[in-house]
C-alpha cells in the first residue's frame, strides 16, 4: 500500500481559490479529525487567516468541536469574515 492521502478541497472565499488540505493517511485518521484541527491546518496555508472564521459544508456551518463528516475530496467554503493584518 503506497502513502495514501485523504484531503478536502477549501474554497478560499477572500480569492475563490481552491487548496487541497491532506487530513489523513486513512479513513479512520479522517474520521477523528476534527473542524478545529482542519482549521489549524488551513491556518498554516494561510497566515493572516483568523481561525474563528466560519466554515460551510453543505449550507451548513461546521462547528469547532464536531468531527468531520465530509468524504474524501470534498469541498468546503471558507467564510473569511475575519483577517488579521
Amino acid at each position: 500500500v503506497g502513502n495514501l492521502l485523504l484531503h478536502l478541497y477549501v474554497v478560499n472565499g477572500l480569492r475563490g481559490e481552491i487548496m487541497e488540505i491532506d487530513v489523513g493517511h486513512s479513513e479512520e485518521e479522517m474520521n477523528i479529525t476534527t473542524v478545529l484541527q482542519l482549521k489549524q491546518k488551513i491556518a498554516q496555508r494561510l497566515p493572516g487567516w483568523d481561525i474563528g472564521s466560519l466554515m460551510v459544508y453543505q449550507d451548513k456551518t461546521l462547528e469547532d468541536s464536531r468531527l468531520l463528516s465530509c468524504p474524501d475530496k470534498s469541498l468546503i467554503n471558507l467564510v473569511l469574515d475575519k483577517y488579521r493584518e
